[in-house]
């Protein structure tokens, strides 16, 4: 091994790892409570959790940002944080006593302070709202006490990088313990054993439960103490039902439910959108995002366990009035069931789950998305001849699907087209609708033979066949519609789906109404995922169906050929608290997903393009110089050079945590146009002036020997320079230099005139003009300062700044030569 690679620093490259690490331990815990608390057995509390709640605990991960910002500042403030070993028992001991002893006693107390009305009606009610806790509950405060619990939590790690006695595996550990009991301590499923609190007494005041910590959001009063109830013991906050309710949940066994819908994934990345996979994703209509791409490892994961895996999986649970729901899930992909060598294994999965349903006592099981596919078994029947003595009642829910379309059709329409592949569905709306008096069109020949075969020689009478796009300006479509169809409509059609997935919408000129579904009535409880696409608290027409069944009592299979009375259907759906989606609250998702902050979204394709830039600008410079046209220093570099700036990338990391810290504490910075003159008028006038002005007289005081010799020497110690040699420099210049050029920013920011444009392009050019400046070969011809020859002392040349470097005592100036006073 070579002397460089020996003397590169674990502690650094390790950060970035371990702040991956919790965010994926998070989602583990976030996962499995999900799964375990819809299951039901262990359960601690009944109570819902909404979609308020949800949003409410969507950042969670701006507390590891946080942590993130703090590491890397601690790294490199302390000298003793760095080339720490992998291993020491003394440091490893010391932070165990240490937290026993400060860091619980102090939390403790700080808790109490924390409820009492003061600060808990400005602080601790924003975590206390989650009476039903889920595991990343535990980190969702107000920024003032992730200050104060960082605080608590560095009091161990402070201690032993200070006494020399840290280690990689101590701070990895400690942080991870730290985040591990949290977690459990709100995941609201008992599943700490009682042998262990039986082989081990005294670790009952060691180690909390789950169901110790959840008296504390329900009782409030008690049960105080971080991870350690010794101190509700010392201190008489104990809550007298801590054993009871342990036992109680620990007994608890899994819950049957009355009515299971039974539904799949849709396509490797809705894997996401389960509600037992990212709860801010699950909580908003399927769709696909831009970053899936980067997390295709975790995608290819995923896949390969549903290949590998057999057996449904619970996925959510509801209740609807005295009604216990529960969704189910076939792990396969709606790819999968078009494929032939996989229907049997599809429809054994199918299978095991409705048996499964019966020995448990289900009365309902409804058969969602594809799982009803008439290809694959019929719309279900196959399973009811297989096993004829069946006591749970399988339905495909047809009946309202028909209903919903039907009555989601403009009243007064005279005539609609039907286009799509035909299925039970279809032909059940072709007949209502040709009985009722509404012509029915199709373009299709052997779809209009096919419909006629299924009607009344009356009915026949309404069935149109025509080659015409424009017939009428409502269509009713199914899967197989395709977009060139589209493009013939005129515009303004209104396109109402009668098929499990929605089509693809190739005309913004024309109207997309949902899939058959309805709005749920405010009594169905522990909402907080969307169905697939659907907006929230929107369900399916094929889900609501089962729950009617149960509802109503009706004793019989919705299976095969077998349909229920439409109207009578659509009363009870109604009768019982449902309503029709209208076009107003169909769109819903969309003015939902319009209110998202793309500010927030853009910061990390920010800092990413950031890293480009600097990249594709070092790669340039080295290329030029090599060349040797229009190169400038003819000085070699060395080993000593790129090893001093390998670092480059860390000013875009503190750039990148400062971004997100601004846009946490300052609400002026949330939902930012894309575009504001005034603002981008604003930043320019601010660089000119007080940006460029500043920096000049910084830069000549870091050139007094006190300063040059502590800190601005670094920079210079590169003569020739490289485009990336701009940003080498000691922590504390880049603290000032973040300063200023905050200044514009801030301003626009806090007089409400900043846009993402501005700030994209004044943060990109700050770094064009950076590398620019130092890339060591002349690019700046000469006819620009001909043609306008102000520039010249707008915008400094890279030979300008290089004999900066050379002379030391000359151009001082930023980017702007305005403000250059040569000293002799």
């Amino acid at each position: 091994m070579s002397k460089d690679e020996s003397q590169r620093d674990l502690v650094y490259i390790i950060i970035l790892p371990l702040l991956l690490s919790r965010v994926i331990h998070n989602q583990i815990w976030i996962s499995l409570s999900r799964y375990r608390t819809a299951k039901g057995n262990n359960r601690i509390l009944d109570r819902s959790i909404e979609f308020d709640q949800v949003d409410r605990e969507s950042n969670w991960d701006d507390q590891i940002i946080f942590n993130g910002l703090i590491y890397y500042i601690g790294y490199l403030l302390l000298e003793q944080a760095h080339h720490l070993p992998l291993w020491r028992t003394d440091g490893i001991v010391m932070i165990a006593l240490l937290h026993i002893g400060p860091v619980e006693f102090l939390y403790y107390w700080l808790h109490r302070a924390l409820h009492h009305h003061f600060l808990y009606s400005r602080y601790h009610s924003h975590h206390h709202s989650s009476i039903v806790t889920e595991p990343i509950t535990s980190v969702i405060h107000p920024f003032a006490e992730h200050i104060s619990y960082f605080m608590l939590f560095a009091i161990p790690l402070l201690t032993v990088t200070l006494t020399e006695t840290a280690s990689i595996t101590a701070f990895g550990a400690y942080i991870t313990y730290i985040d591990f009991m949290n977690n459990m301590g709100h995941c609201n499923f008992e599943l700490i054993p009682k042998w262990i609190f039986s082989m081990f007494p005294p670790l009952k005041y060691l180690m909390y439960t789950p169901s110790y910590h959840s008296l504390h959001h329900t009782q409030f009063k008690t049960n105080y103490s971080l991870f350690m109830p010794m101190y509700d013991y010392i201190y008489d906050t104990l809550d007298m039902s801590s054993d009871t309710l342990y036992k109680k949940s620990l007994e608890r066994e899994a819950e049957v439910p009355d009515v299971v819908h039974l539904t799949h994934l849709t396509t490797p990345e809705s894997i996401y959108h389960l509600r037992l996979g990212l709860a801010s994703l699950a909580s908003k209509p399927q769709s696909s995002k831009w970053y899936f791409w980067l997390m295709w490892p975790a995608t290819l994961w995923s896949i390969m366990i549903t290949w590998i895996y057999g057996h449904t999986f619970i996925v959510e649970r509801n209740l609807f009035k005295n009604l216990k729901l529960q969704t189910w899930a076939i792990p396969k992909y709606r790819i999968q069931y078009f494929m032939k060598w996989q229907r049997e294994i599809i429809n054994n999965l199918i299978e095991e789950a409705i048996m499964e349903a019966d020995q448990k006592g289900i009365k309902v099981l409804s058969l969602g998305l594809l799982n009803q596919e008439e290809q694959l078994n019929n719309s279900g029947e196959l399973y009811i001849r297989r096993n004829p003595q069946l006591k749970v009642n399988v339905v495909d829910g047809s009946s309202l699907a028909v209903a919903v379309v039907i009555n989601s059709i403009p009243k007064g329409t005279s005539q609609v087209v039907l286009r799509g592949r035909l299925s039970k569905v279809a032909y059940s709306i072709a007949l209502a609708l040709c009985q009722g008096g509404i012509q029915v069109v199709t373009l299709d020949e052997e779809e209009y033979k096919r419909l006629k075969t299924k009607l009344t020689s009356e009915a026949a009478t309404k069935l149109v066949l025509s080659k015409s796009y424009n017939v009428s300006k409502t269509w009713l479509v199914g899967d197989g519609l395709s977009e060139d169809e589209q493009l013939k409509v005129p515009k303004g059609t209104l396109f109402i789906p009668y098929s499990q997935f929605p089509p693809s919408k190739a005309r913004k000129d024309c109207f997309y109404f949902s899939t058959p579904a309805m709005i749920t009535p405010k009594h169905l409880e522990n909402v907080d995922s969307c169905e697939n696409w659907l907006p929230r608290r929107v369900m399916s027409a094929w889900r609501i169906a089962g729950i009617l069944h149960a509802l109503e009592g009706w004793n019989e299979n919705e299976c095969g050929n077998m349909m229920f009375d439409i109207d009578k259907v659509w009363k009870a759906s109604l009768d019982h608290g449902f309503c029709p989606l209208t076009m107003a609250s169909a769109t819903e998702s969309k003015n939902y997903e319009s209110q998202r902050d793309l500010v927030y979204i853009i910061i990390l394709p920010l800092l990413l393009s950031r890293v480009i830039h600097n990249q594709i600008w070092i790669s340039l410079s080295r290329y030029r110089t090599a060349k040797g046209n229009n190169r400038i220093l003819d000085r070699s570099i060395e080993f000593d050079q790129v090893d001093r700036e390998s670092n480059w990338d860390d000013q875009i990391i503190f750039n990148g945590l400062i971004y997100y810290i601004g846009y946490l504490l300052l609400e002026q910075a949330h939902h930012l146009p894309l575009w504001r003159t005034d603002g981008i008028v604003m930043i320019a006038l601010l660089h000119i002036g007080p940006v460029e002005f500043l920096y000049y007289w910084l830069h000549r005081a870091l050139h007094h020997h006190f300063l040059y010799s502590r800190y601005h020497s670094h920079h210079h110690s590169s003569i020739v320079t490289e485009p990336i040699t701009s940003v080498i420099h000691p922590f504390a210049e880049h603290i000032s230099y973040f300063m200023l050029f905050a200044i514009p920013l801030l301003t626009v920011t806090l007089t409400e005139t900043a846009s993402i444009t501005a700030f994209g392009a004044y943060i990109t050019y700050i770094d064009f003009m950076n590398n620019m400046g130092h890339c060591n070969f002349e690019l700046i011809p000469k006819w620009i300062f001909s043609m306008f020859p102000p520039l010249k002392y707008l915008m400094y040349t890279p030979s300008y700044h290089s004999l900066h470097h050379t002379q030391f005592k000359t151009n001082y100036s930023l980017f702007m030569p305005n403000t250059h006073v040569k000293v002799s």
